[in-house]
């Protein structure tokens, strides 16, 4: 069992989750397009819990940030693609490169999510969640 403690925040940081357009279909202009504002935002394989175990399973908390008793939140936005995949992951509000970069590293082993969906179709869409850091 590890012998520190993850406090783990997921949150969803799409406000005001609306369609970005009226009509039936997206248009083929937006078939690429990066929403922000959405109808049905991705989602982690098996929800939030599972969001959890798995950041808890793969987050190996760095031994320096330990000793100097580093801790925080750190902000990490990503395109989730059509596929799921994700893309552009970037440390939008960090805490310590060696915790910034234990975040990133553990969210691009993630699997694919399910996409973003706007008018019953996938869409490429930016996604915002928080892991925080924390020893106990």
């Amino acid at each position: 069992m590890k012998k520190t403690l993850f406090t783990i925040l997921f949150f969803m940081c799409l406000l005001n989750i609306k369609a970005q357009n009226k009509k039936d279909s997206i248009p083929e202009s937006s078939k690429d397009k990066i929403f922000t504002e959405i109808e049905t935002p991705p989602e982690f394989p098996g929800g939030v819990n599972e969001f959890y175990n798995f950041l808890s399973n793969n987050i190996i908390y760095p031994a320096e940030a330990k000793k100097n008793n580093i801790v925080g939140r750190i902000i990490i936005r990503f395109v989730v693609e059509k596929d799921g995949s994700l893309r552009d992951l970037k440390v939008i509000r960090g805490v310590n490169k060696l915790l910034d970069d234990e975040a990133l590293r553990v969210m691009e082993l993630s699997p694919k999510w399910h996409p973003g969906i706007q008018k019953g179709k996938a869409v490429r869409c930016e996604f915002v969640v928080p892991i925080s850091f924390s020893l106990k």
